[in-house]
């Protein structure tokens, strides 16, 4: 099957204590009850959670909308890979932080069920400028339509710090 992207919007996404959210904000959200687990990623009904290296910062993100699955891909670039799941109801997904103000990064696509493969990459660019921390880390999530039926969280590849 070969990959159709149909969208593919880049942002640079405000981070705050180590984590962004892709979500639809029709949908009331209880950040503390993310489930991790074992990975960068956890999830929410109608939110997929991103545990970034960095803790207050702005990070690139690259949200993208394919027809179908990803081909095979060579994972080499990338650091951490996991695939979840996502329903989107109100045809909108924003990348927020947890102390959104209201000025997020939204993508529209339709209403449904939809695969995510969550992509992390250059966790271990991390260096310290004495006052914060500056890095290369960098972001990519993949949706395509159709119900995710496995297990919570599938690992791809896993990152160890």
């Amino acid at each position: 099957m070969t990959q159709s992207i149909e969208k593919r919007v880049k942002f640079k996404a405000s981070v705050s204590y180590h984590q962004l959210f892709l979500e639809d904000l029709s949908v009331e959200h209880d950040y503390t009850e993310i489930d991790w687990d074992r990975s960068e990623v956890g999830t929410l009904p109608g939110l997929i959670a991103i545990r970034t290296t960095r803790t207050q910062s702005r990070v690139p993100v690259t949200v993208e909308i394919l027809a179908n699955a990803p081909a095979d891909e060579n994972l080499k670039e990338w650091d951490h890979v996991v695939e979840c799941g996502i329903e989107v109801k109100s045809g909108v997904l924003s990348l927020t932080e947890l102390f959104d103000a209201g000025n997020s990064a939204s993508v529209e696509l339709p209403p449904g069920m939809y695969h995510a493969r969550v992509y992390c990459g250059a966790l271990d660019s991390l260096v310290s400028d004495g006052t914060d921390m500056k890095g290369k880390d960098r972001y990519k999530i993949a949706l395509w339509p159709g119900e995710y039926t496995k297990p919570l969280h599938t690992i791809l590849k896993q990152w160890r710090r």
